[in-house]
């Protein structure tokens, strides 16, 4: 996915469909550390909604997406929920990246960030959380909240990254 329809997808989010969304995948790579990264789809979370289920808000994106954007559903994933839900108080991981007049964008810390790259660990996972500790704040990472939210091996997968 271009990163064009990236970013047209979370100006819909935020001046259209409204509500506090979570970015992360390889889409967010693509806009925040690395212009070249291909990315197949956008992956986001329905983090509040004022007014909205989560279900009307998913079937708005999905219409603006496929009508305006010719993107189908398959390139919109938003089954991102399910893994936030491992790490307790992932709320409190999330940095304003975007926001509009009725709803706001976010990505996740370097913390959560690198939480949910680990639960994959595929080799583009691996490459993605090198650059992500190149370039997201430093201060951004909890070492011990990481060390609380992944097993034993995940966590030296970590610190093996870390050394490299």
């Amino acid at each position: 996915m271009e990163s064009s329809k990236v970013s047209e997808i979370l100006d819909y989010l935020c001046q259209h469909v409204g509500g506090d969304w979570l970015l992360v995948g390889g889409a967010l790579v693509q806009i925040e550390l690395s212009a070249e990264r291909a990315t197949e789809d956008i992956d986001l979370a329905l983090i509040s909604h004022p007014t909205k289920s989560e279900a009307a808000a998913q079937n708005e994106l999905f219409q603006y997406s496929m009508k305006q954007l010719n993107i189908g559903p398959e390139s919109v994933n938003l089954a991102v929920a399910p893994f936030l839900n491992d790490f307790l108080q992932w709320q409190s991981e999330c940095k304003l990246l975007k926001s509009g007049s009725k709803g706001n964008i976010f990505r996740p810390t370097l913390t959560l960030f690198i939480a949910l790259k680990l639960g994959r660990a595929s080799t583009i996972d691996l490459k993605d959380i090198r650059l992500a500790l190149e370039k997201f704040p430093r201060e951004e990472l909890n070492e011990a909240r990481l060390k609380e939210w992944l097993t034993p091996g995940a966590f030296q997968r970590y610190l093996g990254l870390t050394r490299s």
